[in-house]
């Protein structure tokens, strides 16, 4: 999934799109977010923190909204989705706040 990497300002509210596409095989599709987690340097869950509202899907994008972060700290968004054929799917993205 694209992207891997993306900078925000502590203080903006940013919307990501994960399109999926090239991760499917031919007729497969995503079924659900098996989960999605912030974390921290430490590995601490700081979810609740940076994921704002409910992640989604809509054909085969996942749209993420994050929000928040200190400057300075880079955290890791964990992606992990089912498809209609069995398949998971699982990414990382590097947050890297920057104000």
């Amino acid at each position: 999934m694209n992207p891997y990497r993306f900078e925000k300002k502590s203080t903006e509210k940013r919307r990501l799109f994960f399109d999926t596409n090239h991760c499917l095989v031919g007729g497969d599709s995503l079924l659900e977010i098996d989960s999605i987690t912030v974390v921290d340097s430490n590995g601490a869950d700081v979810s609740s923190s940076l994921i704002f509202g409910t992640p989604s899907i809509a054909g085969n994008t996942v749209t993420i909204t994050i929000q928040n972060g200190t400057n300075g700290k880079k955290y890791i968004c964990r992606i992990r989705l089912k498809t209609t054929g069995l398949d998971i799917i699982q990414d990382n993205l590097a947050i890297f706040i920057i104000d």
